[in-house]
C-alpha cells in the first residue's frame, strides 16, 4: 500500500483521478489503478511520467488501441523514449536495447502489458484473439541514442524541441535483423532494408503500415540515408 501510494503521488496525486478507459473491455485507468500495475511491474515512482505519457499515447486515436488489443495479428506496442529523461531513469539505449538487464526498460513496458491486460482485459485466449503471439507482449521499451545519431533525434522530427521528454509508440511484430555482409554503401544498406520491409507476405506488405528501422552504428561512418531511423549502440 505505501509503494502504491508513494506511486500515486509521482502520477500528480488523487488516487480516484480518471487518466482514461482502456479497451476492448473499456475499462477504467484511475491513477490508483495505474499506479498497482507499475508496482506489480516492479516500477519505481520516478518512471510514472514515462508510463502516464505511454498510456495517454496508446489511447489516443491514431494509434487504434482497441484494433491492436483483439487482433488476430501478433503485434504488441512498441513503446520509445526520447529527452533527457531517458538518462534520468537510466534507460537503455545502447548494447542489447531489446534484451534484458535494465530495470526502467523491463518494468516500463511490463506496466504498460500489465494495464493493457488487467484493465483492457485483453487476456490471451479471451479478448486478445492473436494467432501466434510473440514475447515482446511481455515488455517493448526502448530508448533511441540520440548522441550517437548523425540524425536529429524522432521527437525533434516531429517538431518537439531536443530538451523535451517524450514518448512514440507504434505496433510492431518481433524485432527482424536485416544482415548485409556485402555492401559498404549507403545504396547497398539501404536496399537490404527495404528488401526486408518489403517481404512477401509480410504484414505490412499486405495490408499497409509503418515499419520502426532501428540502425546500430557501424553503417553509420558511410551511410547517409533520409528515411525516420533510431541509432543504437
Amino acid at each position: 500500500a505505501e509503494a502504491v501510494a508513494t506511486t500515486v503521488d509521482a502520477l500528480g496525486g488523487d488516487p480516484g483521478h480518471v487518466e482514461m478507459r482502456v479497451p476492448p473491455r473499456w475499462g477504467v485507468l484511475t491513477r490508483e489503478v495505474l499506479a498497482v500495475n507499475m508496482v506489480m511491474a516492479g516500477c519505481k515512482p520516478a518512471y510514472a511520467p514515462v508510463v502516464r505519457a505511454a498510456m495517454h499515447a496508446l489511447g489516443s486515436p491514431h494509434f487504434n488501441l482497441y484494433g491492436i488489443q483483439h487482433t488476430t495479428h501478433k503485434a504488441a506496442p512498441l513503446l520509445i523514449v526520447n529527452g533527457p529523461i531517458r538518462k534520468q531513469l537510466g534507460l537503455n539505449a545502447g548494447s542489447n536495447v531489446f534484451g534484458s538487464g535494465t530495470r526502467a526498460n523491463a518494468t516500463i513496458g511490463r506496466a504498460l502489458r500489465l494495464v493493457l491486460l488487467n484493465v483492457g482485459g485483453a487476456w490471451p485466449g479471451d479478448l486478445d484473439k492473436s494467432t501466434l503471439g510473440h514475447p515482446r507482449k511481455y515488455t517493448f521499451c526502448i530508448a533511441e541514442h540520440e548522441e550517437a545519431s548523425p540524425w536529429a533525434p524522432y521527437h525533434v522530427e516531429q517538431g518537439y524541441a531536443r530538451d523535451d521528454s517524450t514518448v512514440f509508440c507504434i505496433a510492431a511484430e518481433p524485432p527482424h535483423s536485416v544482415t548485409n555482409h556485402v555492401a559498404n554503401d549507403a545504396q547497398g544498406v539501404l536496399d537490404s532494408i527495404i528488401s526486408a520491409m518489403s517481404t512477401i507476405a509480410h504484414n505490412n506488405a499486405v495490408s499497409s503500415g509503418s515499419c520502426a528501422v532501428v540502425i546500430g552504428p557501424e553503417p553509420v561512418s558511410y551511410t547517409h540515408l533520409t528515411l525516420p531511423t533510431i541509432l543504437l549502440v
